[in-house]
């Protein structure tokens, strides 16, 4: 049974504000320590998005491999740790322009969060999206024992990034 509680979805809110500024502070610095931002049955997957102009309609984007999906704290840190050097807030130490919108679905669900922004790399700057769904780390037993985890975990996690746009 779903239950919305209107105190919490305020202090469900708060924390997830919270949660997201910590994330990409935490990608951008340390990633490997990210794994305490994850429940331990998170699932979590990153794609590439190859953007084709409407002169080649011929060409159809790929459907990502069924083994991109990563599960487990360790797999989706060694995931993250795979990924291309990738920024989300400017190095100039200017504040970041990240959309987000953010959903309360009640408890025991969670919030639904989804950002866009900008991925800084080498050469280029890539749209990138971040959905996540977020509950409370006592939500499940197995997170609630264990030391170091983040009071909000992330249970699914999808990242896109935009190439050709």
């Amino acid at each position: 049974m779903i239950v919305i509680v209107p105190d919490e979805e305020e202090k469900m809110s708060k924390m997830t504000m919270e949660y997201l500024e910590r994330y990409f502070q935490t990608f951008d610095s340390d990633r490997a320590s990210l794994a305490s931002a994850y429940s331990s049955n998170a699932c979590f997957s990153y794609r590439e998005v190859k953007c084709f102009s409407p002169g080649s309609p011929h060409l159809q984007p790929t459907l990502p491999p069924s083994d991109s999906i990563k599960r487990t704290r360790l797999n989706i840190t060694a995931a993250l740790l795979s990924l291309p050097p990738l920024q989300l807030l400017p190095l100039t130490g200017l504040a970041a322009d990240i959309d987000y919108d953010i959903m309360w679905l009640g408890s025991p669900v969670g919030m639904f969060a989804i950002c866009g922004g900008v991925h800084h790399g080498y050469a280029s700057k890539r749209p990138v999206t971040h959905s996540f769904l977020l509950r409370q780390k006592g939500a499940y037993e197995e997170d609630a024992r264990a030391d170091g985890v983040w009071p909000l975990v992330a249970v699914a996690h999808q990242m896109m990034v935009f190439d050709g746009i």
